[in-house]
């Protein structure tokens, strides 16, 4: 797998990832995220723990594919790219 940045704010890996992907990040993660499919839907939203800089996410039940990894508080717009392989 490849660490990849995903923005300036977080790194998203392992990346592709098969069961779970960990976000880290120098300052607290935002209040949610969503994950999109390669249609732009939402498949997933999940809160990490209130001012932390880490936190993981599993991708059990998720289709093979690229996804999007969206901070939901619209003042940062961080988006992160990540593949779920099987």
């Amino acid at each position: 797998g490849v660490e990849e940045a995903a923005s300036p704010g977080f790194v998203l890996s392992p990346n592709p990832v098969t069961d779970v992907i960990s976000i880290t990040a120098a300052q607290p993660l935002p209040a949610r995220f969503d994950v999109l499919d390669a249609e732009g839907r939402v498949v997933s939203s999940w809160s990490p723990t209130r001012g932390s800089t880490s936190a993981s996410f599993a991708v059990h039940g998720m289709a093979p594919g690229a996804y999007l990894l969206r901070a939901a508080d619209v003042i940062s717009g961080q988006v992160g790219r990540f593949v779920v392989v099987r």
